[in-house]
């Protein structure tokens, strides 16, 4: 891989006002390097409030070693490294950050309901080793959907039922791939209850390569209706 780890190049986030495009305002934050952010937003006091998977240091360079293959006895000893859920609070008003980790287990690709992007929202959803994992804001609980074993998930991504009343009244839709090379499957968890059973899964004709991202696009045809 073209990159690697740099001690001398700082960690930070940009902050652009949408009514003043290109007028950008930085934070430093501890050394960390993120993949993904799963949801930001303006909280009551006007802080940005980030919530995203975070490596270490030490996992960033297990992290790149690991990708496409290493070279040497240290990078071929070396686990990959994982990422932790983690969130910073950005202070326009003070200019200082505030960050603490929401959980110690290995998650990537957190995603929420797409409608709130940018709002508020209770619930986040995040992939994990052999399991997918809800997160909820208002009461701190975590759930988690395990896995067979053998079985990789791409990221999961919330369809909201039609007419719900809640914010996790819908499901949960990944593309699983087994290691074995077998096929591949659609699983359909409810987002709601997710250590429950799958609502279905689907067994494709082959298998997926394990992929990253996943989308929903509503069939608003009249076969829809």
């Amino acid at each position: 891989m073209p990159y690697a780890w740099d001690d001398a190049y700082a960690a930070r986030f940009g902050v652009m006002e949408l009514d003043r495009p290109g007028e950008v305002r930085w934070f430093d934050i501890d050394p960390c390097y993120v993949f993904h952010v799963g949801g930001a937003h303006t909280d009551e006091h006007g802080r940005v409030v980030v919530d995203g998977a975070r490596y270490t240091p030490a996992d960033t360079v297990a992290m790149w070693g690991g990708i496409g293959g290493g070279t040497g006895p240290a990078a071929a000893a070396a686990a990959l490294g994982v990422a932790c859920l983690h969130r910073w609070v950005l202070d326009p008003a003070t200019g200082t950050v505030t960050e603490s980790a929401r959980d110690d287990r290995p998650v990537e690709f957190p995603t929420l309901d797409d409608r709130l992007i940018g709002r508020v929202s209770r619930y986040l959803y995040a992939v994990s080793d052999g399991a997918i994992v809800k997160y909820d804001e208002a009461d701190g609980a975590v759930d988690a959907h395990a896995l067979a074993a053998g079985t990789a998930a791409g990221e999961a991504v919330f369809v909201p039922a039609r007419g719900g009343t809640t914010e996790d009244d819908g499901w949960l839709l990944t593309i699983t791939t087994r290691l074995d090379g077998s096929a591949s499957q659609l699983l359909v968890l409810d987002a709601s209850d997710l250590t429950g059973r799958p609502v279905a899964a689907v067994t494709l004709p082959r298998g997926v390569p394990a992929g990253f991202h996943g989308s929903w696009i509503e069939d608003d045809g009249p076969a829809a209706r």
